[in-house]
């Protein structure tokens, strides 16, 4: 495989234990301070920014971040006030 998390430093494989993939909702619920997840998932995001978690996840991901906090017509909708 060739994905590097942390700079480079660990190589990403499926036998890697303490290496935790992190999925769309995690980072949804981490950024929208109005999400039931928030107070639960900003300190794992928060660990895995710096560096005390070792943490990975895909394009696909972020693109479905992207989406969910950025379409027009979500419910409830997202305005940035409510983003961190």
């Amino acid at each position: 495989m060739g994905m590097y998390p942390k700079g480079g430093k660990t190589r990403f494989t499926m036998s890697n234990p303490d290496l935790v993939f992190l999925d769309a909702g995690i980072f949804i619920g981490a950024l929208l301070s109005q999400d039931p997840r928030h107070s639960e998932a900003r300190p794992i995001v928060e660990a895995a920014r710096c560096g005390t978690l070792l943490a990975c996840t895909s394009v696909g991901v972020l693109s479905e971040v992207y989406a969910a906090l950025t379409w027009t017509g979500s419910q409830p909708p997202h305005p940035p006030k409510n983003r961190q």
